[in-house]
């Protein structure tokens, strides 16, 4: 039996400039009182799920904002971390190329894997992941990251394989490689963990996406005059909401005392900070996104 659990969701990975995955992750018991918890919170507003993506009103977005103070008590136990990655189509790996995003998307939830399940919890440890059942990841591809890395025993279910024996060479790749003991697609309605994957994986994209949008929204509730010949700026009902939601955000990680930087986007300076904004950067001049290979035709 697994140890810890390991829940992950996407945001925009197949459109748009900006991409993220995030990762929660967490040992099992505080994983079941955390669920527990947000079972309540989306009882009382009479809600089976929440995702960025339909964060517009003040329902959805009380129900964010509850979820992360729900948070903090967790971080300051030691006993949840949270770790997003995203990377910019438009940098020296992407640009210019015909992606294949879900390869694409199969080798980022290798990097944070490796970053976060080997590097940010002791070496004992044990997983369980949960993907979210609508990822686009491609195992096949995340097996290829693993044995590139100089692995040489091999590991997956109903995720892609063609059949028993591969999925079971991949599950023992990912036990060596990662300490991981199975891999569960999950429906977010069930595994509540996965909607906190989802808000913040949604709103690192969005403030990627929306460069000075915050700082702009802060002068509004922080009552600044606007001269005459500065431009105001317009914010949408929507928009508002996801901006408050992130407001609770970096307040909860200034309270902590965490090195998240508002730069153009949201950034953590100290990787092991346990809530943690990554954007990817490109090792060399070799690191170079997947393409899209053409059909062979007869």
């Amino acid at each position: 039996m697994a140890s810890h659990v390991a829940f992950g969701d996407e945001s925009h990975w197949n459109k748009g400039r900006f991409r993220a995955i995030s990762l929660v992750t967490m040992p099992i018991e505080p994983a079941r009182q955390l669920h527990s918890e947000l079972s309540k919170i989306l009882d009382g507003k009479g809600r089976k799920d929440i995702g960025w993506k339909n964060l517009s009103g003040y329902s959805e977005k009380q129900i964010c904002i509850e979820y992360i103070k729900l948070i903090s008590k967790y971080i300051e136990k030691g006993n949840i971390r949270i770790d997003t990655l995203l990377w910019d189509i438009y940098d020296s790996r992407h640009k210019d190329l015909k992606i294949d995003d879900p390869k694409n998307l199969g080798i980022m939830y290798y990097h944070l894997l490796r970053n976060v399940l080997s590097k940010r919890w002791p070496s004992d440890t044990t997983w369980k992941l949960f993907p979210d059942q609508h990822s686009g990841v491609n195992w096949n591809t995340l097996e290829d990251c693993i044995v590139a890395r100089g692995q040489q025993s091999p590991s997956q279910n109903g995720l892609g394989f063609n059949d028993a024996n591969e999925y079971r060479f991949f599950k023992e790749r990912l036990r060596r490689t990662f300490n991981i003991k199975s891999i569960e697609q999950a429906k977010s309605e069930d595994f509540f963990i996965v909607q906190i994957a989802d808000i913040f994986a949604g709103a690192a994209c969005f403030m990627y996406k929306n460069p000075g949008l915050y700082k702009e929204w802060l002068k509004t509730i922080d009552n600044q005059v606007t001269l005459p010949f500065m431009e105001e700026v317009s914010i949408t009902k929507s928009n508002k909401s996801k901006l408050e939601v992130i407001h609770e955000l970096i307040m909860l990680c200034k309270n902590l005392r965490f090195s998240t930087a508002i730069d153009n986007g949201i950034v953590t300076r100290r990787p092991e900070d346990k809530i943690n904004f990554w954007l990817y950067d490109p090792k060399s001049k070799g690191d170079k996104a997947p393409i899209k290979q053409k059909r062979r035709t007869i």
